[in-house]
C-alpha cells in the first residue's frame, strides 16, 4: 500500500484505494477511521447528513443492513490533489413488501480530503428512480 501522505502533499489516490477496500470489505469501522473527527457524510436521499466519525460509523452500518449484498462497481474515477469524484454503480438486495428485490443504482461520490489525509466530507448522489423502479417492479 502507498503512503496516504507525503511530506509535501496528500496522496489522494492511495487514500481512495484504501477507502474503496474498506467499502468492499463492508467494514464500517475501517471506513469511519478514514474520516476526520468532524467529517460530514451525506447521502442525498432526503435524510440529514451524518456529522462526526461516530455518526459516519452508524451511517455505514445502516447502509450495509439496508442494502444486503452491497457491491460497488467503478464506472469512472477522477482524482485531484485533495479530492476525488467517483462514478459508480451499486448493486444490492433491498427488502420490499414482496420480499428481497435486486436493485442497481447509478451513484456519484464527491469526496473532499483534509490536509492530514482523511475524508473531510463525502456527498453521495444516487439515482433514486432506479430504486423506485426496482422495488415497484417486484
Amino acid at each position: 500500500m502507498t503512503a496516504l501522505t507525503t511530506p509535501d502533499r496528500l496522496n489522494a489516490q492511495a487514500l481512495q484505494e484504501t477507502y474503496a477496500l474498506a467499502w468492499a470489505r463492508h467494514d464500517p469501522a475501517a471506513i469511519a477511521a478514514l474520516h476526520t473527527q468532524d467529517s460530514v457524510f451525506h447521502t442525498h436521499i432526503g435524510m440529514p447528513p451524518a456529522v462526526g466519525r461516530a455518526a459516519v460509523l452508524a451511517a455505514c452500518e445502516e447502509i450495509f443492513s439496508t442494502y444486503h449484498d452491497f457491491q460497488a462497481t467503478t464506472t469512472r474515477l477522477h482524482v485531484g490533489a485533495d479530492h476525488w469524484v467517483l462514478e459508480w454503480q451499486m448493486t444490492a438486495q433491498m427488502q420490499s413488501l414482496e420480499g428481497p428485490q435486486p436493485i442497481s443504482i447509478d451513484c456519484v461520490d464527491v469526496v473532499c480530503l483534509s490536509p492530514e489525509g482523511l475524508v473531510d466530507r463525502k456527498d453521495v448522489y444516487m439515482d433514486l428512480g432506479h430504486v423506485t423502479a426496482a422495488l415497484s417492479a417486484g
